[in-house]
């Protein structure tokens, strides 16, 4: 067994993480060209051959990248396993025109790479094809697209689920706290302001300082108005960034306010870039006879009263404070075999730490469709109902495709079932929640859809997610090394690691004394079997089970 930690502080690059890879794939090089003997087993006394072959490679999607010395998944060769092209055909879900990359011309790409002549012929190659050298290209039977696996837990659980909790129903106490914020009212076609055309009465004094003023103009003009003017209006919070929803200087993302906020702002404003907008939309071909900032506003007021006071496609938001208390009252009300492990029950709120990959699975599995059912599952025929229970359809697309790729066992029907449930996700997201339209297009969408193909390959997830491994890593975090490197602190990590191991077998042992094995029911709650499917049988308590004497 082959064992590795890489030391930070940090991650080493596509050329340097080849190095920890070398001596894994000398190993296997080997084994594929040559084989092993095995000079004893315990059906073949008198030893056995045997040939060695890697398989499958399971990360997060970032790490496989770099494992396989591909382009990132922020690329526009954001697929390593299908020709799809361009950051803007990521959430393309005709998914039966994809084609398989040609692995014969990646691995003549990646040779080129290798023995390239110069940096700039690597960058070239690099940019056309999206793929370098890697080691693992020395293992002559290599094909990424079928062996480098996407990884369930990180693309699924943390990529899918939260992502739709946390960005698009927008499931946050401390934002559902905050005033609404809706669309711009309408869209328009500004003029960018250029000193060499523009009216001699519009020249900016101070380009630096009064440039901005134009484009905020241009941004308030465009804001949605309230529809009774009298309306007494309070300033609209600003969302928390941690959250990525709004972007205050962003014109689509904007409070709605009354004729005289929208006067007062403008009012605010020096007179030459008033002037200049003025110009800009055709109000007045002679701005020079405009001497004061009212004259300009009136006449700003005037043409903004002639377009729509807010959006057509404005939805409001989802989630509101009382539907977060409601879900947090689900989790706690209902109960569960003893098999299913907890989720905070303040979940929403920020005091509710981190939300784990596991969790995730739960909450899009378990209580999230129990209180969204509740709460939009009905049937009256008002507006708001059915588009509460469109989104309810929408939601439990991706919950039911979670449910699906979750099963212990996988068939070419469910495997089916689950594609076709997330491409009505993702093709439900602009018609259900416009919002998302402006967040960051995400790799983990298109390479969700991929995950399909691994399912028809090695079957269940639960054979080839990267649970265990994190498990790992968080045990080996929690080991006191004292900082220690130059060997220690492999020495350290190895010796808690086998101490953990030894102790776990010795108390499986028959002739372990009986006050141990009393002792062993509170070992078992503190340290369960991470290995076992959360289904499993509880273990026979009669028997002799295996051990080493």
């Amino acid at each position: 067994m082959w064992l590795s930690i890489i030391l930070g502080p940090n991650e080493p690059n596509h050329d340097q993480i080849d190095n920890y890879i070398r001596p894994l794939m000398d190993v296997f090089v080997v084994g594929w060209e040559q084989g092993f003997r095995l000079s004893c087993t315990a059906l073949h006394p008198s030893g056995r051959d045997l040939n060695l072959a890697l398989v499958i490679d399971v990360n997060d999607l970032p790490a496989t990248r770099k494992m396989q010395g591909m382009a990132a998944p922020t690329s526009n060769h954001y697929c390593s396993i299908c020709d799809c092209y361009g950051v803007h055909t990521m959430y393309n879900t005709e998914y039966h025109a994809w084609n398989r990359r040609d692995i014969t011309v990646l691995r003549a790409q990646a040779f080129a790479w290798r023995d390239a002549p110069s940096q700039a012929v690597r960058d070239a190659i690099f940019s056309q094809y999206g793929v370098c050298w890697s080691e693992f290209w020395r293992l002559p039977y290599w094909d990424p697209t079928r062996m480098a696996v996407v990884d369930s837990m990180h693309c699924i659980f943390e990529g899918l689920v939260h992502y739709h909790c946390r960005r698009v129903l927008r499931i946050d106490t401390k934002l559902a706290k905050r005033k609404e914020t809706m669309g711009a009212a309408f869209k328009h076609a500004w003029l960018e302001y250029d000193a060499a055309t523009c009216h001699p009465a519009c020249l900016l004094q101070t380009e630096v300082r009064e440039l901005p003023m134009i484009r905020a103009i241009q941004q308030k003009l465009v804001q949605p108005l309230l529809a009774n003017e009298d309306e007494v209006h309070e300033d609209v919070e600003p969302v928390d960034d941690n959250i990525e929803m709004v972007d205050a200087s962003d014109p689509r993302f904007v409070p709605a306010i009354s004729i005289d906020e929208l006067r007062q702002q403008l009012m605010r404003t020096n007179l030459q870039p008033l002037r200049w907008v003025v110009f800009s939309l055709g109000l007045n071909t002679d701005p020079s006879c405009i001497i004061s900032k009212k004259a300009c506003c009136d006449q700003l007021l005037s043409w903004r009263r002639t377009k729509p006071l807010t959006s057509d496609t404005f939805i409001p938001r989802s989630i509101n404070l009382a539907n977060i208390h409601f879900i947090q009252r689900v989790i706690k009300q209902t109960t569960t075999p003893a098999w299913v492990d907890s989720v905070p029950s303040n979940y929403g709120d920020s005091h509710a730490g981190t939300i784990k990959a596991a969790e995730w699975r739960i909450l899009a599995t378990i209580y999230l469709p129990i209180a969204l059912v509740i709460l939009w599952g009905d049937h009256d025929p008002s507006e708001q109902s059915t588009r509460m229970l469109q989104m309810l359809d929408h939601t439990m697309a991706l919950f039911s495709a979670v449910i699906l790729v979750s099963r212990y066992t996988m068939t070419p029907l469910r495997a089916s079932k689950y594609r076709s449930l997330l491409k009505q996700w993702v093709d439900g997201l602009p018609t259900n929640h416009p919002h998302t339209q402006s967040h960051a297009m995400r790799p983990n969408v298109h390479m969700a859809f991929h995950i399909y193909d691994f399912l028809i390959l090695f079957g269940p997830i639960i054979s080839w997610w990267t649970f265990p491994f994190e498990r790992v890593i968080g045990f080996l975090q929690k080991i006191n090394t004292n900082d220690h490197i130059g060997g220690e602190l492999e020495a350290t990590l190895s010796k808690s690691f086998m101490r953990g191991a030894s102790i776990r077998q010795w108390l499986q042992r028959p002739d372990c004394p009986p006050v141990f094995i009393e002792l062993k029911v509170l070992f078992d709650k503190t340290f369960p079997s991470y290995n076992l499917p959360a289904d499993s049988p509880p273990l026979a308590k009669a028997g002799e089970r295996a051990h080493y004497k």
